[in-house]
């Protein structure tokens, strides 16, 4: 039986570790492959984070050593699957040493985390580590990109094999839930806090379309306060954030236009599209694919964004059409169901 070793960065916790890679872990063992996954950083490290908002450098240090026993084990595997990078923070010597050593491993991405090093404001730290990920993209025998941003980039790092596959759901667990009539329309937002503050970009627009047609806000997955809104925040659970999605009427997703959000895969407005949720979405990377005229609005301004919005608040038959048009969209383009096979072959044979 093929064995392959996936170093993620995180558990399931982690939104990247599980769409990226852990939804497809069962496809991979039906297919007949042995998987072991490694992941850098724990499930406790992210509760720490996210409820604490500190870095907890014991579960760091942890996961950083238990990293290194694992690269010992690559040799007893066949096929290697990494998750941005081995180890944050340091140089790609080990991704080096192993394309040196003809090991042929595939790596992925569903952020541009090479920013988080070309565009450091430290320059020395720029200039030591700024190539790092282009490096690893170089070394690797596919790049797995989640959107044209950073499959682009790949390129330009001279990366000899790189595949799009973008982050996708199983539309088998996501279903289209009917909200009763008369009730006070909701508009969603799901994510982390890290991605919070981008709510605050479109708070004017928010609260002058609130002050003509009454909504409820409702964040899922961070605490934020918007001057003059009530937002009602609520914890994520992997078990919950479905049947959450199923009661907005709206889903949003604001972005700034910086490098950073560019390389961003729409997850968020896939969520609620395969819920059947109308969504608005700034047209930043690959939210501009995701979103057409026909399945949400992508606005470029305060004043477009309060458009989009009392135009889904006043009328709920929009909101029905484009929620149906986006969950077609999803079963056709974001579905597990479609990018599994993909996935699997991508495995055992690299770059075909």
């Amino acid at each position: 039986m093929p064995r392959l070793i996936a170093f993620t960065r995180y558990g399931r916790l982690g939104a990247s570790s599980r769409v990226r890679f852990l939804q497809f872990q069962a496809h991979l063992e039906q297919a007949g492959m042995q998987v072991h996954v490694s992941p850098l950083l724990s499930d406790r490290y992210l509760e720490i984070l996210y409820t604490q908002k500190k870095r907890s450098w014991l579960e760091m240090v942890r996961g950083y050593f238990l990293r290194c026993v694992d690269i010992f084990r690559i040799p007893f595997y066949d096929y290697i699957w990494i998750e941005k990078e081995l180890f944050p923070g340091l140089p790609a010597t080990v991704e080096r040493l192993l394309h040196l050593g003809g090991f042929r491993y595939v790596v992925d991405y569903d952020d541009a985390i090479f920013h988080n090093y070309d565009l450091a404001s430290n320059p020395l730290y720029r200039y030591l580590m700024g190539e790092k990920i282009a490096v690893v993209m170089r070394s690797a025998g596919t790049v797995v990109a989640g959107n044209p941003y950073i499959a682009e980039y790949a390129r330009r790092a001279r990366s000899g094999c790189v595949k799009i596959i973008p982050s996708v759901v199983d539309t088998n667990q996501y279903g289209i839930a009917t909200r009763p009539n008369g009730l006070l329309p909701v508009i969603g937002w799901i994510g982390s806090p890290s991605t919070a503050p981008y709510l605050l970009q479109i708070a004017p627009a928010l609260r002058e379309a609130n002050q003509k047609i009454p909504f409820e806000l409702v964040v899922i997955g961070a605490q934020i306060e918007l001057e003059g809104l009530s937002v009602r925040c609520k914890a994520w659970s992997e078990a919950t954030e479905i049947q959450e999605i199923q009661q907005f009427d709206i889903g949003i997703m604001p972005l700034p236009d910086d490098p950073w959000a560019r390389g961003k895969c729409g997850y968020k407005l896939i969520q609620y599209m395969a819920c059947g949720v109308a969504v608005i979405g700034s047209p930043v990377g690959v939210n501009r694919e995701i979103v057409s005229a026909a399945v949400g609005f992508a606005p470029e301004s305060s004043e477009a964004w309060q458009d989009a919005l009392l135009s889904l608040l006043a009328d709920a038959g929009l909101r029905l059409s484009i929620g149906i048009q986006g969950r077609l969209r999803v079963e056709m383009f974001y579905s597990m169901q479609s990018a599994a096979s993909e996935f699997c072959e991508l495995i055992p044979r690299p770059c075909t």
